[in-house]
């Protein structure tokens, strides 16, 4: 009896001590651990019903294109095994497809093409993704300087021509390899 007594005094302390195998509440919202790539995080969101389809409701866009923009893979194969649609949409109808060869994240095109992604696919005014790698940074200041404003405002991101002429060939050859002339 003695045994049993001091065998429970030992659960119930290391019950409160785990805290019943309890996580501590997050301290970053879902998008900032997106962002970031605080696998962890988000997948305690996930793990505790976040929708993988979530979108922002000032924009439109999806944790996975924020994800895909932010260049995150880790986080975008977290998000898609959790259940998001790989089609899933932005404010503008463009996909995460989109994204990857507009940035030239050509790993990430790749995961989501081998996920299903559409290789045809259009936004809401006919910008196929193949017509992502038709913009042309180094050919026009005016077109870079806007882009980079907006998003290094909402993202944080800023783009280098350099890095984003490799990215975008190596997505050139990608698409043509699954049909997109």
């Amino acid at each position: 009896m003695k045994a049993h007594a001091t065998h429970l005094r030992t659960v119930l302390l290391i019950s409160s001590l785990v805290g019943c195998g309890s996580q501590p509440a997050p301290t970053v919202d879902i998008w900032t651990a997106t962002a970031t790539g605080n696998y962890k995080v988000v997948e305690q969101y996930l793990a505790s019903g976040t929708d993988a389809n979530l979108k922002s409701p000032q924009t439109g866009g999806s944790l996975l294109g924020f994800a895909v923009a932010k260049g995150e893979l880790e986080i975008v194969k977290l998000l898609i095994g959790s259940g998001t649609d790989v089609e899933i949409t932005d404010g503008g109808g463009g996909t995460s497809l989109h994204t990857a060869v507009f940035m030239g994240y050509s790993d990430i095109a790749d995961f989501l093409i081998k996920q299903g992604a559409d290789v045809h696919a259009t936004d809401n005014s006919g910008v196929a993704v193949a017509d992502m790698l038709l913009i042309d940074f180094d050919a026009s200041e005016e077109i870079l300087q806007p882009v980079n404003q907006a998003l290094s405002e909402s993202l944080q991101i800023t783009l280098e021509p350099i890095t984003l002429a490799s990215g975008r060939e190596r997505c050139r050859e990608l698409l043509k390899q699954h049909g997109v002339n």
